[in-house]
């Protein structure tokens, strides 16, 4: 664990490496939405974690006896999710519904191979990010181009609690130190358009819904 992760562990209690550095000695862990920079921070925190990351883009490949990445074309994502074999002890999902083709059916498909009382972390913007202003490093829910339609909330918690128990949940995740420091310098950062570091601006807005569960 670098300084960089310890200082986000602790300035974001309930944010993805919180979440990992909870995690069983040698858990097996599935990255959904990994991207190129998830696999390398998550192996530097949790050396000891069985990894495995799906992205719909080639992954750079780290050498560890304990990684493997795959990938799979973004409308066969949940059967790809599917199709790998075994179970998961966590699974995290950060920022990664909101881009997907079928966001429903892959989380579905993370439920179907976690095990029971596995634990799953998810992120994404919330509904109201909609009507938040335009920000350059996205603030409103379309700066992202790539964002496909915002998470409909209540029907996701709702299926989401037919399979598991919720340990936590926010809305609009306002961590106090981050949202204190996003609202003293949001004239700044309005007036240059751009967010603050370590997701301070988000926190001021409450951009993220973030929610860890434990599947019954």
């Amino acid at each position: 664990m670098n300084l960089l992760q310890k200082i986000k562990i602790y300035l974001r209690n309930r944010g993805k490496y919180s979440f990992i550095s909870k995690l069983d000695f040698n858990a097996r862990i599935l990255d959904v939405g990994c991207g190129n920079r998830s696999p390398e921070a998550i192996l530097l925190l949790r050396p000891d974690l069985k990894y495995t990351g799906i992205d719909i883009e080639k992954i750079n490949h780290l050498s560890s006896v304990n990684y493997e990445t795959l990938v799979a074309r973004p409308e066969k994502f949940h059967i790809a999710i599917e199709s790998i074999d075994g179970l998961f002890d966590a699974i995290i999902s950060s920022h990664n519904l909101e881009h997907c083709n079928y966001p429903e059916q892959v989380m579905k498909s993370m439920l179907t191979k976690l095990k029971p009382l596995g634990m799953i972390y998810i992120s994404f913007p919330s509904e109201h990010t909609v009507d938040l202003p335009s920000r350059r490093g996205t603030l409103n829910f379309y700066d992202d181009n790539s964002h496909k339609l915002p998470i409909n909330l209540v029907k996701f918690m709702n299926d989401l609690n037919e399979t598991s128990e919720i340990v936590f949940y926010t809305k609009k995740y306002k961590p106090k130190f981050l949202w204190l420091i996003g609202g003293v310098f949001e004239p700044l950062a309005k007036l240059f358009n751009f967010n603050l570091p370590f997701g301070a601006t988000w926190a001021y807005y409450g951009f993220e819904t973030i929610i860890w569960a434990k599947k019954r």
